[in-house]
């Protein structure tokens, strides 16, 4: 019984040792998941002061409620530059809501043109928080596709989230990952 370890497999091992062991899939989208609530709270973190309610997770239909449209554009762009959710294709629409809040803010209120750049300023930052709801929804999804998550596996977890001493046996065509554990129990 030769033990072979997973840092010295191969792709192709790997990917079968992926397939082949069921908790090992449910421990890496589990993994996926922690790590992206983590990176959404990041995220967050920067528009929290504009938004009045929000709901963003896995397996949940995500929502965010803004409560100050101006403040919330300001903090698009900030997460944009800082630690960005928005795909490339999504940047013109914060650019408009940007070139719309200039505007706005820069004609007299209480006229008709304040009321119809109101309009369009909502709508634009609306259709924004859309998208941001969106880009969230599709990145918990990904947690459960097969393909991202043996990517993730391959290029991430097998480092840094198993033990050293995880294998499997040279010839065993199941591929069972195993994992040799020893514990040390105090009762102090």
């Amino acid at each position: 019984m030769e033990k072979k370890y997973v840092g010295e497999l191969t792709t192709e091992e790997l990917e079968k040792v992926f397939h082949a062991n069921e908790k090992l899939r449910y421990a890496i989208s589990d993994d996926m998941v922690d790590s992206e609530l983590f990176w959404v709270g990041e995220q967050l973190d920067y528009l929290r002061n504009s938004l009045s309610d929000w709901s963003i997770g896995p397996g949940s239909r995500s929502y965010i409620r803004v409560n100050d449209y101006g403040q919330f554009v300001d903090n698009m762009v900030e997460l944009d530059n800082s630690v960005p959710v928005l795909i490339d294709e999504d940047l013109p629409l914060l650019e408009k809501a940007k070139e719309l809040k200039e505007k706005l803010w820069s004609v007299e209120m209480y006229t008709d043109e304040y009321d119809e750049l109101q309009e369009q300023f909502e709508e634009a930052v609306d259709e924004l928080v859309g998208v941001l709801e969106k880009r969230f929804t599709d990145r918990f999804d990904g947690c459960y596709n097969k393909e991202y998550m043996l990517d993730y596996f391959k290029e991430f977890y097998k480092e840094a989230r198993l033990d050293e001493n995880c294998y499997i046996i040279e010839g065993d065509e199941t591929y069972t990952l195993y994992e040799d554990v020893s514990y040390t129990k105090s009762f102090r």
